[in-house]
C-alpha cells in the first residue's frame, strides 16, 4: 500500500511553502468574498487547470519546480468548479509538479458531499516560450505520479509524458492532464456522442462508486492505493473487473445521475478500460548481470526486464560505448575485449528515448581494472604559419587510465587538417580547435591553433592570358605567399595601342601581344596578354552559285560574322562532287548538270558552318555560223564511181542541226539530200551544196565534182573485175597509198593526163 495522504511536506517553517502561507490566506479570503482565485487573462505566465474528483472546491493548490520544494508561484485555492490558476512568478521552464490538498467535492455516485482525504497531484512540463501550461489534477494523474516515483524519473520530460500516456491508455483517456472531465451532475451524456471528457467524468464517477461499495477499501485513498498496486506492471488486472462492476452500479445510490448518463455510455467506458493495457508501450527497462567485472575474453549475458511486463514492445537494441573494451551483440551477450570499463546500453526499438545502461569492467592480466578514462589532455602548437605543420600529443586523464584508438577532429578543415597520427597541417589563415577522442571520451579542453599568413615575398598577376579585340578582362594581384597586400597596385602596359589597363581592367584595342605590369608594396610582376580577333559566330558564302559544265571555274568567298573574327583554317566541301567540286581555296567547278550544296567550316569554331546551294547546267553550244564539207573537193570521178560527202558545223563545237544536200545539175550528178552521197549520171562538172535547214543566215558549203565518162572496152590500167592483183588488202580495192601514187604519176604525165585517162578509162 502506498498510503495516499492529504499532507504536504513543508520541511519546516522556513521552507518555501511557509513563504506562501500569507498569500494562501489572501486567496481563500478572495473566494469567500466572491472573487476568482489565481490569475489568468493576458497577464504573466500561469500554471492553470482544474482539480476534479467531482470538482474539488476550496482545495489548496501549489505548483513545484520538478521534484523540488521550490514553488513556481504563490499557492491558490480552487473555485466552485475546481479551477485554479497559479502565476508563474519566476517564469520557470521545465518539469512541474502540481499538488492539491484539502477541499471538498460532490461524489457523483451518491450525490453526497465528501472531503478530499488524499493528496492529488500531477506531473507535466512547462515547455512553451510563454511559460504557461495547463495541468488538470485528478485521481488518474495521481496514479501517474505514483508510477513516476517508482521509476525514480520525476524530472525526465520523456518519462513524465510516457507515464501519463501509459495511465491514460490503461483507462482509455488520451491526455489525463489536459482533458477536463465532464461534470456529470450538470451535463447530459449519451453513448452516441461520447467524448474523451465524458469518458473521463464517468471513470471518476466509477471510482466514487468504488468508495461507496468499499470493494477496494474504506476511502478514496484506499481505492487509489489498490489501483496503484495493480498498475505495478502497467496493466489493470485484479481491479479491472471491480471497476467494471462499479461502473455498472452507477446510479444505484443516485437516481439523479441516471438522468445525465445512459447505461450505454457507462458500458462503452467500461469496455475501454483494462484490456487496452495489455498492449501498452514500453515504460522502462531494468538491466542485471551475474558479474559486472570480467576477465579478458569472458562473456556474460545481461538480463533485461521490460516494464510493464504485459507490453508487446519488448524488442531492444544493444550497444556499447567502447566496443574495443566490451562488445555486445543484439541478444545482450557481452564479451571482454580489453582492460577497462564501458557502459552497455539497451534501448527500446519502439521508443529510443526509453533506455537503460549498465557498467561492465574488464580486468587486465594482473587482475586489476584500469581506472576509467575521464578526459584526454592535448598539447601542441598554438600558432602556425600557413603551410607549416606540427604534432598534437595526447595523454590520458587520469594518467593510470588506458588511452586507445585515438581519433582526431578539427573544427575547421579549411584552416587546420589533422591526420590519424595527430599531424597538424596549417592550410588556411584563421583559428581552429583540435579534439581527440577515445571511445566515448572526448577531450574536454580542445587544442586551439591559430594560423597566420606568411610574410609577403612577392606578387603575381592573376587573370586570363587572352582578350578578344574590343573586349575587356579583369586582372588581379596575388600575394606570394602572403594573404594581404597593402595599397592599390600601379598598372602599366608596354603597348597601350594594343591593350591598356586601368585599375586592373584591361581592354584590347588591336590584335597583338602586350606586356602588362603591376607594382605594389615594393614588388613588381609582369604578365603577357595576347589580343586576339573575336571568335567566328557565323559564316556566309559569297560568289556565283550557278554555272555551266565546262564553263570554267568560280571563286567562292567565305565571309565571317563578325567581319573581324578569326576564322582560322577554312575547310571547303561539296555534298556531291560529281555535280560540283570545290577545292580548299574555294574554287568551284561544275562537273555535271544538277544541284548540290557547298559547305565551309572554320577551325576556330567547328559548330559554325556556311552553306550555299549550287546549280550546274549543261554547256550551251555556240551558234552555227557556217558549214564545211568533209571530202575531196574539187573531185574528179568517172561515171561508174560515187562520192560520200559529210558536213561539220563552223565552229566545230556548235550543234549541227538537220542539213539538206543539193546538186546544181542533176543530169550530170545527183546527191542524196539527207546523206550527201553523190551519184554520177553523165560527164561534166557539177556543184554539190549543203544547206542548214531551218536556220537563216548560214551560208551553204559547196564542193565541185567533175564526172568523166568511162571508156568502152577493157581498161588497161584498171583492175579486171575479180582481179585483186593490185589489191594488197584483198578487199577488191587498191590501197590508198597506191591510189595516191598513181594520181601523182598521172599528174606527172602533163596535159595529156586527161586524154590518156579518157582513152584508157583511168581517173
Amino acid at each position: 500500500m502506498l498510503g495516499f495522504s492529504m499532507s504536504v511536506n513543508t520541511k519546516g517553517a522556513s521552507s518555501p511553502f511557509a513563504r506562501w502561507t500569507s498569500m494562501l490566506a489572501a486567496s481563500l479570503l478572495l473566494i469567500a468574498c466572491g472573487g476568482e482565485s489565481g490569475g489568468g487573462g493576458g497577464g504573466p505566465p500561469t500554471v492553470s487547470g482544474v482539480v476534479v474528483k467531482g470538482p474539488v472546491v476550496g482545495a489548496t493548490v501549489i505548483a513545484f519546480q520538478g521534484d523540488t520544494e521550490e514553488p513556481v508561484g504563490p499557492p491558490v485555492a480552487t473555485d466552485s468548479e475546481g479551477r485554479y490558476s497559479i502565476r508563474n512568478a519566476l517564469n520557470y521552464r521545465g518539469p512541474v509538479r502540481v499538488v492539491a490538498t484539502s477541499g471538498r467535492y460532490i461524489n457523483e455516485a451518491n450525490n453526497a458531499d465528501a472531503p478530499l482525504d488524499i493528496q492529488l497531484e500531477a506531473y507535466s512540463i512547462i515547455e512553451n516560450s510563454a511559460g504557461s501550461t495547463t495541468v488538470n489534477v485528478t485521481p488518474l494523474t495521481t496514479l501517474a505520479a505514483t508510477q513516476l516515483r517508482r521509476q525514480g524519473q520525476l524530472t525526465d520530460g520523456a518519462s513524465i509524458s510516457n507515464t501519463n500516456n501509459l495511465i491514460g491508455q490503461a483507462f482509455g483517456i488520451s491526455d489525463i492532464t489536459r482533458v477536463v472531465p465532464t461534470n456529470l451532475l450538470t451535463k447530459q451524456v449519451s453513448a452516441g456522442a461520447l467524448s474523451q471528457a465524458d469518458r473521463y467524468g464517468i471513470l471518476l464517477a466509477g471510482i466514487g462508486q468504488l468508495v461507496i461499495q468499499r470493494d477496494l477499501g474504506q476511502s478514496l485513498g484506499d481505492v487509489m492505493d489498490a489501483f496503484a498496486d495493480d498498475l505495478e506492471d502497467g496493466a489493470l488486472n485484479s481491479t479491472d473487473g471491480v471497476l467494471d462492476s462499479a461502473l455498472g452500479q452507477l446510479g444505484a445510490n443516485n437516481s439523479a445521475l441516471l438522468g445525465t448518463i445512459t447505461n450505454q455510455a457507462i458500458q462503452a467506458v467500461a469496455a475501454g478500460t483494462g484490456a487496452g493495457a495489455s498492449v501498452l508501450e514500453i515504460g522502462r527497462i531494468e538491466l542485471t548481470v551475474d558479474a559486472a567485472e570480467l576477465a579478458l575474453t569472458d562473456t556474460r549475458t545481461i538480463n533485461a526486464t521490460v516494464f510493464p511486463r504485459t507490453t508487446a514492445d519488448t524488442a531492444l537494441n544493444w550497444s556499447s560505448e567502447r566496443p574495443d573494451i566490451v562488445a555486445v551483440d543484439q541478444t545482450g551477450l557481452v564479451t571482454a575485449v580489453s582492460p577497462g570499463s564501458a557502459r552497455v546500453t539497451a534501448s527500446s526499438q519502439a521508443d529510443a528515448n526509453i533506455l537503460q545502461s549498465i557498467l561492465i569492467s574488464v580486468r587486465d592480466d594482473s587482475g586489476a581494472v584500469p581506472d576509467p578514462l575521464l578526459d584526454i589532455s592535448l598539447v601542441g602548437p598554438a600558432t602556425l604559419v600557413r603551410g607549416e605543420s606540427g604534432n598534437a600529443v595526447v595523454a590520458p586523464i587520469p594518467a593510470t587510465a588506458l588511452l586507445r584508438n585515438v581519433t582526431w577532429s578539427t573544427s575547421n578543415a579549411e584552416v587546420v587538417s589533422i591526420s590519424a597520427g595527430g599531424r597538424i597541417e596549417a592550410v588556411g589563415v584563421g583559428t581552429a580547435s583540435i579534439k581527440a577522442s577515445s571511445g566515448s571520451v572526448v577531450s574536454k579542453t580542445p587544442l586551439i591553433v591559430n594560423v597566420i599568413a606568411p610574410d609577403l615575398q612577392g606578387i603575381a598577376i592573376s587573370g586570363p592570358e587572352r582578350v578578344v579585340r574590343g573586349g575587356s578582362i579583369t586582372l588581379g594581384v596575388v600575394p606570394i605567399p602572403g594573404d594581404a597586400i597593402s595599397g592599390p597596385a600601379i598598372w602599366s602596359s608596354n603597348r597601350p595601342d594594343i591593350a591598356n589597363v586601368v585599375g586592373g581592367q584591361l581592354t584590347g584595342f588591336s590584335v597583338g601581344s602586350v606586356i602588362i605590369g603591376a607594382s605594389v608594396g615594393g614588388f613588381t610582376a609582369e604578365k603577357a596578354i595576347e589580343v586576339i580577333p573575336p571568335a567566328v559566330s557565323g559564316l556566309r558564302i559569297d560568289g556565283v552559285t550557278s554555272l555551266q559544265v565546262g564553263a570554267g571555274t568560280v571563286q567562292l568567298t567565305a565571309v565571317a560574322s563578325p567581319t573581324n573574327a578569326d576564322t582560322g583554317t577554312l575547310t571547303w566541301s561539296s555534298d556531291n562532287p560529281n555535280i560540283a567540286s570545290v577545292d580548299q581555296n574555294g574554287v568551284l567547278i561544275g562537273n555535271s548538270a544538277g544541284q548540290t550544296t557547298i559547305r565551309v567550316r572554320s577551325s576556330t569554331n567547328a559548330s559554325v558552318e556556311g552553306v550555299v546551294p549550287v546549280t550546274v547546267t549543261a554547256q550551251t553550244p555556240p551558234p552555227v555560223t557556217g558549214l564545211r564539207i568533209i571530202g575531196e573537193s574539187p573531185a574528179v570521178i568517172t561515171s561508174n564511181q560515187i562520192i560520200d560527202y559529210d558536213v561539220e558545223p563552223v565552229p566545230a563545237e556548235a550543234q549541227l542541226g538537220p542539213v539538206r544536200w543539193t546538186s546544181s545539175n542533176e543530169s550530170i550528178a545527183t546527191v542524196n539530200p539527207g546523206t550527201g552521197q553523190v551519184q554520177p549520171v553523165n560527164g561534166g562538172v557539177v556543184t554539190i551544196s549543203v544547206f542548214l535547214d531551218g536556220v537563216a543566215g548560214v551560208p551553204p558549203a559547196t564542193a565541185s565534182v567533175t564526172i568523166e565518162p568511162a571508156i568502152s572496152g577493157p581498161d588497161l590500167g584498171a583492175p579486171v573485175e575479180g582481179d585483186d592483183s593490185d589489191d594488197d588488202d584483198g578487199d577488191g580495192s587498191e590501197n590508198e597509198e597506191e591510189e595516191e601514187e598513181e594520181e601523182e604519176e598521172d599528174d606527172d604525165r602533163g596535159p595529156f593526163n586527161g586524154i590518156l585517162g579518157a582513152i584508157f578509162g583511168r581517173n
